[in-house]
């Protein structure tokens, strides 16, 4: 995914939450002057009154208003958000990049929370009966394509109806019930994982640190021999279970060589790059060393067939005098 993107729709996609009350379509219902178009299809499918109309004008003020804020307050975290994302992006820095994911979900979920405040103002100026209807009319939008195009009789659309409208009158309700505690879990659970990746930071520093004094006791030479052995251990250790020659043993040790010269003496300080190093071997040994069958061994796919050379056909018999 492009995290350019992503950073700004992250901070932005919550607005469509908010759109049916909050934004002015340039389209106005007809007859219901100042209120956008959903607002007007609302007031003639429910019958709104002229207080519940007036109070909704109110709400869709004050809620462009708090956008309009909201943007204002935070034009300049989204932007630096967008450049930081596409400053990692660029160096592959996938930390990085998480932790930008986390601020643009918090970003978000602050935009949405102010939006959902509003939604439900709106929700709270109609009669049980009215949200009911309301939220019925929403969820049939979805279907009503599929039931025209089925060619439904009058009284199948009408059972449909009542069955989408029982339906998203349920799902309201349990979203009522648990949104809140949704939303704190999934809290609950950046945190846990932000702790976490705190724990695993200060694990690799302290690897880090023993890899450092480690490689300050060799001399050059005995660290590119180091690594090279530890390279030759963990794939000889991979091909263990794929009754490897002694051929491909000495091949496997020739390649963790030269790869060890390779990396300039780097990888005993930065675990990153002994990482990158192993996976360079372990690639290069499936691709030169290995045969068919243990290709297929080491990933568990089975070996493809190999083609069977017909039999010559068979003479006929001598006849016998």
């Amino acid at each position: 995914m492009n995290w350019k993107l992503w950073v700004c729709a992250a901070t932005m996609a919550t607005m469509a939450s908010g759109r049916a009350f909050g934004q002015a379509p340039a389209r106005e219902a007809a007859g219901r002057e100042g209120i956008p178009e959903e607002m007007g299809v609302m007031a003639k499918e429910l019958d709104l009154t002229d207080d519940q109309i007036a109070r909704m004008k109110e709400n869709r003020q004050a809620a462009l208003s708090a956008r309009q804020d909201w943007e204002e307050q935070n034009k300049e975290k989204v932007a630096k958000l967008r450049a930081d994302a596409e400053t990692a992006q660029q160096a592959k820095d996938q930390e990085a990049l998480q932790k930008l994911r986390e601020q643009g979900q918090l970003l978000q979920e602050a935009r949405a929370k102010s939006e959902a405040a509003f939604n439900r103002q709106m929700l709270d100026i109609l009669t049980p009966e009215q949200k009911a209807a309301w939220a019925g009319l929403k969820a049939y939008r979805e279907y009503a394509p599929m039931a025209k195009a089925a060619g439904l009789s009058t009284n199948q659309e009408k059972r449909l109806k009542e069955t989408v409208k029982a339906h998203a009158v349920a799902v309201a309700k349990w979203e009522d019930e648990n949104g809140e505690k949704i939303r704190k879990l999934e809290q609950q659970g950046r945190e846990i994982r932000a702790a976490a990746d705190a724990l695993q930071a200060e694990k690799t520093r302290l690897q880090a640190e023993n890899a450092a004094a480690v490689a300050a006791i060799l001399t050059p030479e005995q660290r590119t021999a180091w690594v090279a052995q530890k390279l030759q251990q963990e794939a000889c250790g991979r091909l263990g279970r794929l009754n490897a020659t002694d051929d491909q043993i000495a091949k496997v040790k020739a390649l963790s060589e030269t790869i060890a010269k390779e990396l300039n003496l780097t990888p005993l300080a930065d675990p990153r790059v002994f990482n990158q190093a192993r996976e360079k071997l372990f690639k290069a040994i499936a691709e030169q060393i290995l045969t068919d069958e243990q290709r297929a061994q080491l990933s568990g796919r089975p070996a493809a067939p190999v083609a069977k050379t017909p039999d010559a056909p068979r003479q006929p018999d001598a006849a016998k005098p």
